[in-house]
């Protein structure tokens, strides 16, 4: 009955307007006349905490003034690069400098590959893990002084931490002295936002033409927030596939 959301691909904006786009079309067709009032009121106030959530963190001026998707494409470019110069490395004559290409380039490709194209969420995950390995284990540190890409690993790493779309590493406030996890929100804000498509779904099998036009702007509002995600992730693929080297502003 219902097209399903892609939310695991929604950034944090997106989520949000997805949410709030919901609960209008469901406000204009009356929430108590469609017996969904007490669904409506939970996922408005879920929507209201994570939307606090949200602003606190664009309050941060290390990330107010920076456009979301330039940061998500220097990432992806990075990430590419890095790759790429190591596994050059692993030809090098030099028996030292090839062991550690070799060492970094399985160090990458264990979180799959390629990292760039993973949805978000999963890239999150893959270069937090990665970036901790690379700092915490010895050969690793080691191989990346001895090719020189201390600096480029520096810059990835603050792009990784920087990104307002990472929503794994961001503890932030919504009410004083209360640290609210925002991927915790968008867990709940899920379950109360299908509980609330199962009630409707539940109504609409009873009373088919009282739900019928709410089901319908429903699946349309949803078709079009996939299509932008999908449109989202071939571009990126293709930016990426476009790009033979990445350009530091910096050089070896």
């Amino acid at each position: 009955m219902f097209t399903t959301p892609a939310f695991y691909m929604f950034r944090n904006s997106e989520f949000i307007k997805y949410l709030i786009d919901i609960k209008n079309i469901i406000i204009v067709q009356n929430p108590r006349a469609l017996k969904i009032e007490s669904q409506t009121a939970v996922l408005t106030q879920q929507i209201t905490v994570i939307n606090g959530a949200l602003k606190k963190q664009l309050e941060n001026p290390t990330i107010s003034n920076t456009d979301p998707n330039e940061i998500d494409q220097r990432r992806d470019l990075a990430i590419v690069g890095i790759r790429s110069i190591v596994e050059a490395y692993t030809y090098n004559v030099d028996e030292i400098k090839s062991a550690a290409g070799a060492a970094l380039l399985e160090s990458i490709d264990k979180y799959g590959s390629p990292i760039a194209q993973h949805t978000y969420e999963a890239q999150n995950n893959a270069l937090d893990n990665l970036l901790h390995d690379w700092s915490t284990i010895l050969i690793l540190k080691a191989s990346i002084a001895i090719l020189g890409l201390t600096s480029w690993v520096e810059e990835l790493s603050e792009d990784n931490e920087s990104s307002p779309q990472i929503s794994f590493n961001h503890n932030l406030t919504s009410v004083p002295n209360s640290k609210i996890n925002i991927y915790r929100l968008r867990t709940q804000a899920k379950k109360s936002y299908h509980n609330l498509i199962n009630h409707i779904a539940s109504h609409a099998s009873l009373n088919p033409k009282t739900y019928e036009c709410v089901v319908r702007e429903i699946n349309i509002l949803t078709s079009r927030y996939n299509t932008l995600v999908e449109k989202r992730k071939n571009t990126v693929s293709d930016t990426i596939k476009g790009k033979k080297r990445f350009k530091p502003s910096y050089m070896f």
